[in-house]
């Protein structure tokens, strides 16, 4: 029975087909083609993939209590888990903060600077990519003798797939 049917069904297709002109066989829709996966990116035409970029980012935002500064820091992105230079395993951080490589800064009124140094972190055969946001506040870094505009200067640095990356901003400040 199912053949019959089956034989029916294509003889009433024939028909509809005909009768609506159509000069050709029926086509069937290509599959879709799989998306990429979100860590990697194609190129139209070719069967290589290549990794996403690396991309860390910092943003900074002063904070005045009289002459005092305080720093808001924000960091996010994307980055290479550094290697901890006593054992060479990925670097172990509480936080996403603690995967950035120290940081320095200088406030604009002569040689006094500040910071962080990365300790045991380094960059050579980092491989793991973790993606995150931190803000954190560094309270009470320095003292304005004096009122003014001054030039603040952030940096930092990060693993990338090239070693470390380095980020510098600069900021005006206003002490009143």
């Amino acid at each position: 029975m199912r053949r019959t049917t089956g034989a029916a069904l294509l003889a009433a297709l024939a028909v509809v087909t005909t009768a609506c002109g159509a000069t050709e066989s029926p086509q069937v829709a290509p599959a879709p083609t799989p998306s990429p996966s979100p860590m990697s990116a194609t190129t139209p035409g070719t069967t290589s993939t290549t990794p996403k970029p690396v991309q860390g980012t910092v943003s900074i935002t002063p904070i005045l209590s009289g002459r005092t500064l305080s720093l808001k820091v924000n960091f996010g992105g994307s980055v290479l888990t550094p290697k901890d230079r006593e054992t060479h395993q990925d670097w172990t951080a509480p936080d996403y903060r603690g995967l950035w490589l120290g940081d320095n800064y200088t406030f604009g009124d002569g040689p006094d600077q500040g910071g962080t140094d990365p300790g045991q972190a380094y960059c050579e055969g980092a491989t793991k990519r973790r993606t995150g946001n931190q803000t954190v506040t560094l309270p009470a870094i320095h003292q304005y003798a004096q009122p003014g505009t001054y030039t603040l200067t952030y940096t930092t640095k990060y693993c990338g797939r090239t070693g470390e990356i380095e980020l510098k901003k600069h900021i005006q400040v206003e002490v009143s």
